[in-house]
């Protein structure tokens, strides 16, 4: 499936065992926010609530991004799963960090780091 509208493309895909693979290109800001918003929502609406998103072709993200990422993390972990992000580039990782976000979601540098990590008995406890 793809949303394009503006600046932000998002794709989203089945990856490994129940979890939903959501890549985005673009920007995430309060034109283009709602459209990730909306793919997000949708997903664990539909009970797919263990999401990864790549954010490896995402050039930056302002307050109502972060909002969306927040909400996103929120929304997967009281439906029982969770949100780990990939690759940000360093634009947005830098926000991430910065915010502290990265102390409430994992961060991965490739999908299969970000399964294998979901998928040990560490991350079940």
């Amino acid at each position: 499936m793809n949303d394009e509208s503006g600046p932000l493309l998002v794709q989203v895909s089945a990856v490994g065992a129940g979890h939903t693979l959501v890549t985005v290109h673009g920007e995430i800001d309060m034109d283009s926010g709602p459209i990730l918003d909306d793919a997000l929502s949708r997903q664990v609406s539909a009970g797919l609530s263990r999401l990864l998103l790549d954010l490896s072709s995402v050039a930056f993200v302002d307050s109502f991004g972060l909002r969306i990422l927040v909400r996103a993390e929120r929304r997967a972990r009281e439906a029982g799963g969770s949100l780990r992000l990939i690759a940000p580039t360093r634009a947005v990782a830098r926000v991430l960090r910065l915010t502290g976000f990265t102390l409430m979601v994992a961060v991965h540098d490739t999908v299969q780091e970000a399964l294998d990590a979901e998928d040990s008995p560490a991350a079940r406890e």
